[in-house]
């Protein structure tokens, strides 16, 4: 019998996509982008390098590779010739469209995803004449029962307007494939096995032309490419006239083992890189995918040399000097864990970032991962929001939906639960002090215990973070604040750390923690001082003098010059009534 099952998702439906053909611009050398030389610090986080923005491929902008049983498909895409084309292809790449790992949701039970299906080979006639490509992109395979195949649609989002812009057809190129008007592409695409864009066929006029966005490496072409478009072709009826089919005799129900299928389609660089120090004991130096980070191991100079190879194979190199140097003392890390609740009970963070130049800084949000800290009751989905001084926001929910993410990751400083929160940014800095504010909130108002931390990833001496202060819930046991910061560096740093309550009453903070107190404990877990009013403070003078005294006699400060080190403030509540809302700050003095 010879028949196709019924789809998962649907029957294959007649998607002929307005694609732009994109014709293989003449082959270019990459082009080196001059890395500045830079001062990098010992035990900061690595310098990271965007290696897509110290090189250039006049030809690509993107490349993706396309896994089949006859080898990879590797293909270049023309973002500046045609940029909508791209950007809707690489949509389909990445969210799984195409290898039908978007749909593994709406799978039966016992079905398992094959891959993107080459529907259709070799000869779809246009006015009786043969077109010499290999189709994709319009259907996927799964397994229905084990054995048999079930072809779902590719979903389209929509058409894509038609960007021909005179590139040709020709063989290699990959173009977006339509058969209506000029802007009628969604899903499909085709390999262009001979030269399609000039007469008989004209590709390259027909409805508009037909957007060339890529096209294949010549070794894909000869060995992939080539061997696909010899499979055996079988009329199964539209939109499978002929469909490519493996050791099939044209009689039997397909297998899974008929179709001829991409396993998976994915992003690849467009350049691969190598990189090397001239003195790996003051720099080293490491590759993370497109990104260079460069490690700060002894004071001294380095050269960082790099090569950039495109996938044709041409080269191109560049040198750049880093100087390693120590950092100056600074507040490097600032964290508070308290009780995150709803409405003006959720953790809200001030900092204060002072300088002539930006600053890096990573926020995060931490809650699941505070159960291998034996931590009870964790915030189980915790979220950030960043307010810059001018009232602008930046959002995340799970760190890994965040357009830099990779950044983060290289950072060292990803969170461990996919569920937490994170953002990588750069704010301004102004010598009088510029205020941000991080609030960090569980998703559908959900409650726990969460971890709110600002790093500074910016180690230079033109700005640092002045201050930090957290407003939390404070209750009893477990669910006190707990304050934590590093003073990074060679040199000790006289800082302020107050615990205020009563004083949030006047701001109009309801619950205000009536009668704070604050610990102040080293990396060791040893106590260094407490204070439970300010004023009797051994360092009363000194906490006037600094304009930091809190305006409530009933709330708490330490005055205290602290060596390089991480040091950890607790805050509680004294006297019948220990629970409340309350601030803990920690300030950085000249």
């Amino acid at each position: 019998m010879n028949r196709l099952f019924l789809p998962l998702i649907g029957a294959a439906a007649v998607l002929f996509l307005d694609s732009t053909a994109v014709a293989a611009p003449p082959n270019k050398l990459p082009v080196a982008h001059q890395v500045a030389p830079f001062t990098a610090y010992i035990g900061a986080q690595p310098a990271s390098i965007d290696l897509l923005k110290a090189f250039t491929d006049p030809d690509a902008t993107d490349a993706v590779r396309m896994t089949t049983p006859y080898g990879n498909i590797d293909v270049v895409l023309f973002g500046n010739e045609a940029p909508n084309t791209v950007t809707n292809f690489l949509y389909y790449v990445r969210n799984g469209f195409y290898d039908g790992s978007a749909y593994v949701q709406y799978l039966k039970p016992g079905a398992s995803i094959v891959g993107g299906v080459f529907h259709r080979s070799q000869n779809e006639k246009i006015d009786d004449t043969p077109v010499k490509a290999i189709w994709g992109g319009l259907v996927y395979l799964a397994t229905g029962d084990g054995t048999h195949p079930s072809l779902g649609s590719v979903q389209a989002l929509g058409t894509i307007k038609n960007e021909f812009k005179g590139i040709s057809n020709d063989a290699g190129t990959i173009t977006m494939w339509k058969g209506g008007g000029a802007d009628t592409a969604t899903t499909e695409w085709a390999i262009n096995i001979t030269d399609n864009g000039g007469p008989p066929l004209n590709l390259n006029t027909r409805n508009g032309g037909y957007t060339v966005f890529g096209r294949v490496l010549q070794s894909s072409m000869v060995n992939a490419v080539n061997t696909i478009n010899n499979v055996p072709r079988y009329d199964l009826g539209f939109p499978y006239d002929p469909i490519p089919l493996v050791n099939y005799d044209g009689s039997s129900e397909q297998t899974v083992q008929n179709f001829v299928v991409a396993s998976k389609i994915a992003v690849i660089p467009p350049m691969r890189f190598v990189a090397s120090s001239s003195t790996p004991s003051v720099a080293t130096v490491e590759l993370s995918g497109t990104h260079l980070l460069v490690h700060a191991n002894a004071a001294g100079t380095a050269t960082i040399n790099m090569t950039a190879t495109d996938l044709d194979g041409a080269s191109v190199s560049q040198s750049f000097k880093v100087t390693v140097t120590t950092s100056p003392g600074r507040l490097a890390n600032i964290s508070t864990r308290a009780q995150v609740g709803t409405g003006d009970n959720v953790t809200i963070a001030g900092f204060i970032v002072k300088g002539t130049h930006p600053k890096r800084l990573l926020v995060r949000g931490v809650g699941p991962s505070l159960t291998a800290q034996h931590v009870p009751n964790p915030l189980a989905d915790p979220k950030l929001r960043l307010i810059r001084a001018d009232g602008s926001t930046v959002d995340n929910d799970n760190w890994q939906k965040n357009a830099n993410y990779i950044e983060i990751r290289d950072s060292k400083l990803a969170p461990k639960s996919l569920a937490e929160s994170a953002i990588l940014t750069t704010v301004n800095a102004t010598p009088e002090g510029t205020h941000f504010t991080a609030v960090l909130s569980g998703v559908n108002d959900g409650t726990g215990i969460g971890l709110l931390e600002v790093f500074d990833l910016d180690p230079g001496p033109s700005s640092t973070i002045y201050n930090i202060s957290t407003r939390g819930r404070v209750d009893t046991g477990d669910n006190v604040m707990i304050g934590g910061f590093i003073v990074a560096g060679n040199e000790s740093k006289t800082v302020v750390v107050r615990a205020l309550g009563p004083s949030l009453t006047q701001r109009g903070v309801p619950g205000a923690l009536p009668d704070p107190q604050v610990k102040l404990f080293n990396g060791q877990g040893t106590q260094l001082e407490e204070n439970n009013d300010w004023q009797t403070s051994a360092h009363k003078a000194e906490i006037e003098s600094s304009q930091l005294a809190p305006t409530d006699p009933k709330e708490a400060a330490i005055y205290r010059v602290l060596a390089p080190g991480a040091y950890t403030a607790i805050v509680s509540g004294v006297g019948a009534a220990p629970a409340g809302v309350a601030l803990v700050e920690a300030y950085q003095l000249p």
